[in-house]
């Protein structure tokens, strides 16, 4: 039995650990007596975070009902800040105090903090690459993976026909039972497909969506694009999606990105989309957002602009409910 609590507390620690590690704390500090924002606000991408708390104080001078309420009007401010930004469509809580903090204070800049509590979406690692060899049913010039674009599991009976080449990528065109027939580019450092299922209803590749560079935040210009998109997934409820994001660091350039960066990224590109969906209606039950970083580019080896914008984009997986697992 001791041994059983030893691991709950192990446990309990990682967990709170792993907890803290994915938490930014930002300050508010205002004026004596005062509500108004002060001008260094802090400046930061409030979309990346799946929840927002407010805490507000006051500092002890005055009667603890009035710092009450000059603490919630400081809540209420801060408040709508962030939520008057364009895609905020999450709740975001709010907690006053009053002069809790520290009551028998004359006056300090911490009396008169507002914090804002962030968490962010769990993290995770990018995948090992499968050393396992994949079956072929034809000989392709290296070796391929071929995986289904839903459940990531490796498809073995498959045939590949090589096509074009374009540098150091050629074409391969695949077809597989269940599957709609697919032909990408790969290279030696980019060797794994994806194929479609065939209850799949179409796959919509947003390209032409334009974000802040290393940012979630879409340039003012692609918004009328997204809503375009949107606009026939406007109100359907009897379909379900997986929304993909993607990210641009080409194999062979030098990247100042992290994979740790890339990763997170391209999860909330694919979250971007996802709140705007809620927006128009969609059931957050008929939806999943992912991201895969740079690991399925259109272009592994992209130098034009043409084909860097085809590795930086969203895809929406429409399939019939429930999702494919």
């Amino acid at each position: 039995m001791k041994h059983i609590y030893l691991f709950l507390s192990l446990c309990l620690t990682l967990y709170s650990a792993m907890a803290k590690a994915q938490t930014d704390t930002f300050r508010v500090v205002f004026a004596y007596n005062s509500a108004e924002l002060p001008a260094n606000f802090p400046q930061a991408d409030w979309n990346q975070y799946d929840d927002i708390e407010i805490r507000a104080y006051s500092s002890g001078p005055g009667t603890a009902e009035y710092n009450m309420q000059l603490s919630e009007k400081r809540a209420r401010k801060v408040h709508a800040r962030i939520e008057s930004l364009p895609h905020m469509i999450k709740d975001i809580d709010m907690k006053w105090f009053g002069e809790d903090l520290n009551p028998d204070s004359p006056d300090t800049d911490n009396d008169r903090t507002t914090l804002i509590i962030c968490q962010r979406p769990p993290v995770y690692s990018l995948p090992e690459p499968v050393k396992e060899e994949p079956v072929y049913e034809t000989e392709p010039v290296f070796g391929i993976e071929v995986r289904d674009i839903l459940s990531q599991q490796k498809i073995k009976n498959f045939s590949s026909t090589p096509g074009e080449k374009k540098g150091s990528e050629q074409a391969f065109s695949f077809k597989a039972e269940g599957y709609k027939d697919t032909t990408v580019f790969l290279s030696k450092k980019n060797y794994v497909a994806y194929l479609t299922p065939v209850q799949v209803k179409k796959i919509v590749r947003m390209e032409n969506l334009l974000f802040y560079p290393n940012s979630a935040a879409l340039l003012p210009e692609s918004e009328a694009v997204l809503a375009g998109y949107l606009e026939e997934l406007r109100g359907n409820t009897t379909d379900c999606f997986e929304i993909h994001g993607h990210v641009n660091a080409p194999y062979g350039m030098q990247i100042t990105q992290t994979p740790h960066d890339l990763q997170i990224l391209s999860e909330n590109r694919a979250l971007t989309v996802y709140k705007e969906m809620r927006r128009i209606g969609i059931p957050a039950a008929n939806m999943k957002h992912k991201g895969y970083s740079n690991a399925r580019m259109v272009y592994p080896n992209a130098r034009a602009e043409s084909e860097m914008r085809m590795n930086r984009r969203v895809e929406i997986i429409v399939v019939e409910c429930p999702l494919k697992k």
